[in-house]
């Protein structure tokens, strides 16, 4: 519907009195335990689908207690919306069902990091970067920089100048890796070489190329 939407900022940047340092939540759980049951890694007592449902929901519940911590503008009903169970059972039943009638591991793994990103985008944006890394998901709108379509892939950061002084030895032996896209050890081979945007999707109003 080319619709906007914004980050509550009176979730975000008018709660930092309160807003917790965030280590784990149940809801980043829920979707490690979807994609061991996914994958056949080992029982976790619920379906991959099931452990979606509960991902959504507790992430849905996670939010509105951030957002209920804030008291910033507590009159605009807008940056403090009421929370209704029904809608989010409803939603999460969807996102269950998207999961279970998605075909293919790989597309199931598209819902399952979805679903990660959305819980903890600017959060915990540095776990996010490992996910991309090792699953190339979520596919990413690629975005333009002065014109020109771009899909960066970066796969590490350079080590730092003082590397090659304190830890020499060590670090000769993994020089050639040193740049912005050799893949971390941990990246799956099955992944090297793949990137994490969408091929057939242009941002708006970009013509095409």
């Amino acid at each position: 519907m080319n619709s906007v939407s914004m980050y509550n900022f009176a979730t975000y940047f008018m709660n930092y009195e309160k807003y917790p340092a965030i280590m784990m939540t149940r809801a980043y759980v829920d979707l490690l335990l979807a994609e061991i049951a996914l994958k056949n890694y080992g029982s976790t007592g619920k379906s991959a689908a099931g452990h979606m449902n509960d991902a959504v929901v507790n992430s849905c519940n996670w939010w509105y207690m951030l957002n209920g911590m804030s008291s910033y503008r507590t009159d605009v009903a807008a940056l403090h919306p009421v929370k209704s169970v029904a809608d989010i059972t409803t939603y999460a039943a969807q996102i269950a069902d998207d999961f279970t009638a998605a075909v293919g591991e790989e597309n199931k793994m598209e819902i399952i990091m979805q679903q990660k990103y959305i819980h903890v985008n600017i959060t915990d944006q540095y776990d996010l970067w490992a996910e991309l890394r090792r699953t190339r998901h979520p596919l990413l709108e690629p975005f333009v920089l002065r014109g020109e379509l771009m899909k960066p892939c970066p796969e590490r950061l350079r080590y730092p100048s003082s590397e090659l002084q304190l830890n020499g030895e060590n670090f000769k032996a993994v020089q050639d890796e040193d740049n912005y896209t050799s893949p971390i050890f941990w990246v799956p081979e099955s992944k090297r070489g793949t990137v994490w945007y969408l091929d057939a999707v242009l941002p708006l109003n970009l013509p095409p190329y």
